[in-house]
């Protein structure tokens, strides 16, 4: 008795092989794109909060600094953040006015501007709230200036 086993012999991928892989393909890839768009709407926020922050320190210190003898204050725009010199926006002396630019467009809910009092820095209880696209993000100001995002 033979007990051989015969393979036959392929020179290539088959049709339905063909069409198995690019269809596993298309799945991985739209996978993948969702997850990278969740993920930079994501860092786009966090890096617009951490920018506020730090915008928000430099203008506490200023008015700790009593720096131009008097209290300094953030106004938050869509596009880009007015650090000011004064006890307003509205009032506010505009030689002294530094404008920031943000790495993106935001949407900003409820308070857009906080001022901090001269010598103490204190300023009253504020949230900011914005969002980029459907990721929202908060920033919380105490009474005392201790900002938390």
């Amino acid at each position: 008795m033979d007990y051989r086993v015969s393979f036959k012999k392929s020179n290539g991928f088959s049709l339905m092989e063909l069409i198995i892989v690019m269809g596993i393909i298309a799945i991985v890839s739209v996978v993948s794109f969702s997850a990278y768009n969740a993920f930079k709407a994501s860092s786009s926020t966090d890096m617009v909060a951490t920018e506020i922050v730090d915008l928000l320190r430099y203008t506490q210190t200023n008015s700790e600094a009593a720096k131009e003898d008097s209290s300094w204050g953030l106004k938050i725009k869509s596009e880009n953040v007015v650090i000011f010199s004064g006890e307003s926006y509205a009032e506010r002396n505009k030689n002294f006015d530094r404008v920031v630019r943000l790495s993106s467009k935001i949407s900003i809910d409820g308070i857009d501007e906080v001022i901090f009092k001269k010598l103490t820095g204190f300023t009253s209880d504020t949230e900011i709230l914005f969002s980029i696209g459907e990721k929202e993000k908060s920033i919380n100001i105490n009474e005392k200036g201790n900002i938390e995002h």
